[in-house]
Order: C-alpha cells, then sequence, then structure tokens
C-alpha cells in the first residue's frame, strides 16, 4: 500500500508540476503581455474568447480522452476510433468558432479571427493528445510534453510584440504540444481505414461531452456573464481576483490523470471509508488552497496587475475558495467515473445548472459583481455536496446488490 502511495504521489508530482508550468508561463506571462499591450478592455474580450476555446475545444479534446481512458478499462482501444471522433468533432469546432468570429467581428481583426479559429481546433487535438501519456502511465514524458508547450507559449509572447495579434501567443504552445505527441506517441498512428467501429464509445463521449460542456459553461459563466452584462473590464477585474484560485483548479487535469490511470487498473470497490476519507481530505485541500492562493495574489498581483490590484484585492479569498471548490469536485467526479454509472456525470452538472441559475444569477441581479462573488461560491458548495452525496449513493447501490 506504501508502495502504491508512493508511486501515486511521484506520478502527480511530474504530472502536475508540467500543468503548472504551462499555466505559469500562458497566466504569468503571457496573460499580462496582452494587458499591458492591449488595455483591461480589450484584455478582458480577449480571457472571454478564451473562455469559450475552453467551453467547446478542451471540453470536447477531454471528453474524447476520458473516454478513451474508461474504455481502455474494459479492452484493449483502437486509435481510429478516436481519430475519426476527433475529425467530426473538429469539423464542428470550426463551425462554432466561425460564427463565433463573425458575431464579434467588430472587436476581432481579420487576422485575429482567422488565426482564432485555428487555435481553436489545434486547442482539441492537443487536450486529446494527453491520453497518450494517461494511458501509458508515462508521467515524466507527461511533465516533457508540457515543458514543450511552455516552450511554445514563450516563443509566442516573444512573437507578440512582434505581430501584435493576440492569438500568435498561444498558437507555438498547441502546435508544438501536438508535434511533440505525433513524433513520440503512438495515439495518432493510423492502422486501418478511418471509421468508428466501437459504437459505446460514441456514447460514452456524447455523454461526457453533455457533462463536462454543461459543468465548463458554468466554470466559464463568471466571464460570459460579466462580460454580457458589464463589459470586458468587469471580466478583467475577477480574472485577476479569482487568478491563483483558478490556476489551482487547472491542476485537477493532471492530478485526474493519474487518479484515472491507477482507477482503470483498480479491481476493488467504492466504500464508505474511502468516500468519507475522499470527502473529508478534499475539504482540508479546499481549504487550505484557498488561503495559500489568497496570500499568493497578494504578494504577487501588485507587480503583474497593478493597475487592477486595488479594484481585485477585496475578493481575492471568496473567489478562491469558490475555484478550489471546483478543483475538489472534479476530483470527486472522476472518482465517480469508475465506480458509478455514466449518467450522474450529467446529473451532476445539470444540479450545477440549476444552482447557478437559481442561485447565482439572482444574487447577482440583487447585489452586482459582489453578489456574484456569493452566488458563485454558493452554487460551487452545492456541486460538491451533490458529488459527494452521489458517491455515498453509489456505495449504498453496490452493498445492495452484493
Amino acid at each position: 500500500m506504501i508502495k502504491k502511495f508512493k508511486h501515486i504521489f511521484i506520478d502527480s508530482f511530474w504530472s502536475i508540476s508540467g500543468l503548472v508550468l504551462m499555466n505559469f508561463v500562458a497566466q504569468f506571462f503571457v496573460y499580462p503581455l496582452w494587458n499591458k499591450m492591449m488595455g483591461q478592455e480589450i484584455y478582458g474580450n480577449i480571457i472571454f474568447y478564451i473562455s469559450l476555446m475552453n467551453i467547446f475545444s478542451i471540453t470536447f479534446g477531454s471528453a474524447c480522452c476520458y473516454a478513451r481512458i474508461t474504455k481502455s478499462s474494459e479492452y484493449d482501444t483502437e486509435n481510429e476510433d478516436y481519430i475519426s471522433v476527433l475529425i467530426y468533432t473538429t469539423i464542428a469546432v470550426a463551425f462554432i468558432f466561425t460564427a463565433i468570429a463573425v458575431f464579434y467581428k467588430k472587436e476581432m481583426r481579420a487576422a485575429d479571427a482567422v488565426l482564432y479559429i485555428v487555435l481553436c481546433c489545434l486547442t482539441l487535438w492537443r487536450s486529446y493528445a494527453d491520453v497518450e501519456f494517461r494511458l501509458n502511465l508515462n508521467y515524466i514524458g507527461y511533465f516533457t510534453y508540457f515543458v514543450v508547450i511552455s516552450a511554445g507559449y514563450i516563443l509566442g509572447g516573444s512573437l507578440l510584440k512582434v505581430f501584435g495579434l493576440w492569438t500568435v501567443s498561444l498558437l507555438p504552445g498547441e502546435l508544438f504540444g501536438l508535434l511533440f505527441v505525433l513524433k513520440k506517441g503512438s495515439v495518432f498512428k493510423i492502422k486501418r481505414r478511418l471509421t468508428i467501429k466501437d459504437k459505446t464509445m460514441v456514447k460514452l463521449f456524447i455523454i461526457l461531452c453533455v457533462s463536462y460542456l454543461l459543468n465548463s459553461i458554468i466554470f466559464n459563466s463568471d466571464r460570459l456573464l460579466l462580460k454580457a452584462a458589464i463589459g470586458g473590464s468587469a471580466v478583467s477585474v475577477y480574472y485577476v481576483s479569482s487568478l491563483f484560485g483558478k490556476t489551482m483548479s487547472l491542476i485537477t487535469t493532471p492530478f485526474n490523470s493519474v487518479i484515472s490511470g491507477y482507477l482503470a487498473k483498480y479491481k476493488g470497490s467504492l466504500t464508505i471509508r474511502l468516500m468519507t476519507v475522499t470527502v473529508l481530505l478534499l475539504s482540508i485541500i479546499i481549504v487550505a488552497a484557498a488561503l495559500m492562493c489568497t496570500l499568493g495574489s497578494y504578494i504577487v498581483l501588485p507587480f503583474l496587475y497593478s493597475d487592477l490590484f486595488e479594484k481585485a484585492k477585496g475578493a481575492f479569498f471568496i473567489c478562491n475558495i469558490s475555484q478550489t471548490f471546483y478543483f475538489g469536485t472534479n476530483i470527486l467526479t472522476v472518482m465517480l467515473l469508475r465506480f458509478s454509472e455514466n449518467k450522474f456525470q450529467i446529473y451532476i452538472n445539470i444540479v450545477y445548472a440549476l444552482a447557478f441559475l437559481l442561485i447565482c444569477l439572482p444574487f447577482s441581479f440583487f447585489g452586482g459583481l459582489k453578489g456574484f462573488y456569493w452566488g458563485y461560491l454558493t452554487t460551487s458548495m452545492v456541486r460538491f455536496a451533490f458529488s459527494a452525496g452521489v458517491g455515498y449513493y453509489t456505495v449504498f447501490e453496490m452493498e445492495k446488490n452484493l
């Protein structure tokens, strides 16, 4: 048991270190460059466009990735099935972001619009490419993969000063990541005609897409709602207030990749003891992480966002703990994906969406930006509590069927 936890710790370290590095470069090097060169309003608009990319591109790519990880615990999966799904999904994503670029044509230059569509398609494939390392439990390779992407972002940030196009900042990173997997990995190698033989994975992919889409819409709702209600400057203020918390929530991807990799090979069942330990441990981590994120915000953000710090500092703790609740719940839902029926992934995010509509929107309407802060925190807590409830329900159902 000690040896297993040691492996999990080491794998988590490599995995988390890689994604933290990538997001550190993006959010503490590239993003401040956007704010400095383009101003608060345009910077807020860019964060809004990135949110839309996260909602669709990363959601669909991650859904395909997790569908393959889940199915790999049942039988040997084939590249061609998943590449075929990605091709169809890329066509859909290209249409979606073409429509978005046309709708916001007054805010985007033509070159940025074209490169934005390309960026969104590349991000879709790069989000799936993570599966190369998760399937093989190759977390040192996973770390190297993120180092390559980070180098691309640094190059892109340098190109931003030359071309003045914000999209150029991220394109090299996404492209470098894909090329790295193409050269070093096997998940894009084709041995037969590109067709979908495994129909069950398509069903799981659709379920995960719907579930993750609901989740991602709410996670990015701060920027969507504030952009629509107030404008780009409000998005900038909230983004800075929650920056460290959002960075923390992003490490769920590599951490969950480690958990899902080991759970795929775990043959035991979910127990009351395992659920209780998980919930208590996550609760402690959520509060501790929020405190550390708040401290980090006071230390670092005056240097990165001197123009926004005074407006943002009063909401550091509440915004950060909202994001760390998101982090904790994501870990729970990945565990539930292994033990519970797939439909519960959708149920969790339907409850999340309803809580947002019934709690967060009224709070925002009557309380403005501060109302949104408290409403979003309450919504995040509801999602965590409901996910824990699903876990305990799963245990009781398992014991009933024994």
